[in-house]
């Protein structure tokens, strides 16, 4: 008799940088993989291309999860929603009037106006009907296939949340987005198994500019780490001035967890 296995949920990094064009840190965009479904985290400028480079391919994907506006987090939407126009044209072009599977595309309030905006001088003729968007407020919890995803409130703009995937296999994975040291970040990775955090900053740099924009340093995302009782913590979004610093190690002096820093392509399993 055979039996039913829950499918292991897992995690990609496509981009690990911020908007600063590095070659080894493109923008930020993660892969989370619900075992059955796969979504996108953030998809800054590049991502769609980021992802065949990694031989991955876009058209399994079921959507996208925005955390807020700023363009290398956002940047590639244009480009997503173009590409599934063009995809929908060629096909009924060619005789194939078969809809494409329901693309959501999620994010924090403002969404749907963003959009808008965003194609209001736009040429497309209309909205890929494949897309639908969604509006994801503070604590709500979307419910996908083998998996759910909590939106929590993040201090950085507005608008900012971050998620956090709770799967079929009972494990937890948490993605801030950009974020301060807050009470309500312990919230978003509490007890998680794996908790994604950006780290945008070194400490020297964090410490200077900390009253001025909303960001981490390994210090600050392992102290947020040791609070909540995360189990693994990933740091990512990470500036030149990080890069070159070894935050693996500042971290590693305030969190007792496993430590690991991202690099565009690598995947880990959550189990």
């Amino acid at each position: 008799m055979n039996e039913k296995t829950t499918p292991t949920p897992s995690l990609t990094i496509i981009g690990s940088g911020t908007c600063m064009p590095l070659p080894h840190r493109k923008a930020p965009c993660n892969l989370v993989s619900t075992g059955k479904a796969h979504f996108l985290v953030d998809s800054g400028p590049g991502s769609l291309q980021a992802l065949a480079a990694q031989k991955i391919d876009p058209t399994t994907l079921s959507g996208v999860f925005y955390t807020h506006f700023h363009g290398d987090h956002i940047g590639d939407l244009n480009n997503i929603i173009t590409w599934l126009w063009v995809r929908t044209w060629a096909n009924n072009y060619a005789g194939d009037t078969t809809l494409l599977p329901v693309f959501t595309i999620y994010g924090p309030a403002g969404l749907v106006t963003y959009v808008q905006n965003l194609y209001k001088y736009a040429s497309l003729a209309s909205m890929p009907p494949c897309v639908q968007f969604v509006e994801v407020a503070p604590n709500e919890t979307i419910t996908l296939d083998n998996c759910s995803v909590t939106a929590f409130k993040v201090p950085h703009t507005a608008e900012s949340v971050g998620y956090r995937f709770t799967f079929a296999n009972g494990k937890t994975l948490a993605i801030s987005g950009d974020t301060a040291h807050n009470n309500s970040v312990i919230n978003l990775i509490k007890n998680v198994d794996v908790a994604v955090l950006e780290c945008s900053y070194d400490d020297d740099f964090h410490e200077k500019t900390k009253h001025e924009v909303h960001h981490l340093s390994p210090t600050t995302a392992a102290q947020l780490a040791q609070q909540a009782g995360a189990k693994t913590l990933i740091l990512t979004h990470i500036y030149p001035c990080a890069d070159i610093v070894d935050i693996a190690g500042i971290a590693q002096k305030v969190f007792n967890g496993k430590i690991i820093v991202a690099s565009d392509g690598m995947y880990a399993t959550i189990e």
